[in-house]
């Protein structure tokens, strides 16, 4: 049996990570161009909450009592399920002291130095009257982090937390640095992409689940004392799936959504929505798990996920 013990800081969170492609691909003629995107360039203070992330309960352990480090193990058999008791026994001290030790650097790593307090730059209006904020901040070494907000029309919202370079390991950047996020129930997700490409690119081209592709003028805001171009984009009821971005003709970049969440949102699609549990053992949720979980580990065995410990990061 194969397992993995994953520690968590306190939720899992969609991020958009990739690997740089091929460099063959030819821009869409400029007719065949969509809309700018109505971003808008702003300089103002964030919501006051943001900053969650940076006041949490961590005195948790594997047991699940506070907010702090939980674990989360996968197994390659069903017997016992994943999860269970069986499968994923406690942590040990040592990979305990791991998890604290990865959590303090991940909370160093996302902490806005002194003289940069966290900014709102960039508004994305959306069909439905809600709108996207990204906020930014530099780290005490100097490193770009991200926080990427949604307000709905009726004034609430939230966030994914923290992004972007400063996140320790963050495969998501590259030349290219975006993530998903965006709204949903069990009739409709709408996605957003929200991020930064090199600021020498002016159009970019994303595919999305499903194959269809578009292309839209970059406009949004170059970030201070950088060479990165605001992103920010509302894609509808399919994720992003490939980032091509160009100058003129030329591509400059490219990034692949992670096979891992790739594996993830067709799951979802195959299974279906998470029904609402009427307890925590509502035999309703635990079918849906178990057939989640058996999709997941066929389209991306366990096996072949990273053997250590890594911090996962969501919204309270």
């Amino acid at each position: 049996m194969k397992q993995l013990v994953v520690v968590a800081v306190v939720a899992f969170a969609v991020v958009g990570c990739g690997t740089v492609g091929t460099r063959d691909a030819v821009r869409a003629p400029l007719t065949e161009l969509e809309p700018a995107p109505p971003i808008v360039a702003v300089d103002e203070a964030p919501p006051d909450d943001i900053l969650w992330f940076l006041h949490m309960d961590t005195s948790s352990t594997s047991d699940g009592q506070g907010g702090g480090i939980h674990e989360y193990c996968g197994t390659d058999e069903l017997d016992p399920p994943a999860n269970s008791e069986e499968s994923c026994p406690p942590m040990t001290p040592e990979q305990e002291a791991q998890a604290r030790e990865q959590e303090k650097a991940w909370v160093d790593a996302v902490s806005p130095a002194p003289d940069s307090p966290p900014r709102t730059i960039a508004n994305l209006s959306l069909s439905d009257g809600g709108s996207v904020l990204l906020i930014v901040w530099h780290n005490a070494v100097g490193e770009l982090c991200t926080d990427v907000e949604e307000e709905s029309p009726d004034g609430s919202g939230g966030g994914g937390g923290p992004g972007g370079p400063c996140v320790p390991g963050n495969p998501a950047c590259g030349e290219i640095c975006v993530e998903s996020g965006g709204d949903g129930n069990v009739d409709e997700t709408r996605y957003t992409l929200t991020g930064f490409v090199p600021s020498e690119a002016d159009s970019v081209r994303v595919t999305l689940a499903g194959g269809a592709a578009k292309s839209y003028p970059l406009n949004g805001p170059v970030v201070e004392g950088t060479t990165l171009r605001v992103l920010m984009l509302e894609l509808g009821r399919r994720d992003w799936r490939r980032v091509e971005v160009f100058r003129g003709e030329e591509l400059v970049a490219v990034q692949d959504q992670p096979a891992a969440m790739v594996a993830f949102e067709d799951c979802e699609e195959k299974v279906g929505p998470m029904p609402a549990p009427a307890s925590e053992d509502d035999p309703a949720l635990k079918a849906y798990e178990q057939a989640l979980d058996e999709c997941l580990r066929a389209a991306m065995p366990v096996g072949d996920l990273p053997g250590v410990p890594v911090p996962v990061v969501g919204s309270p």
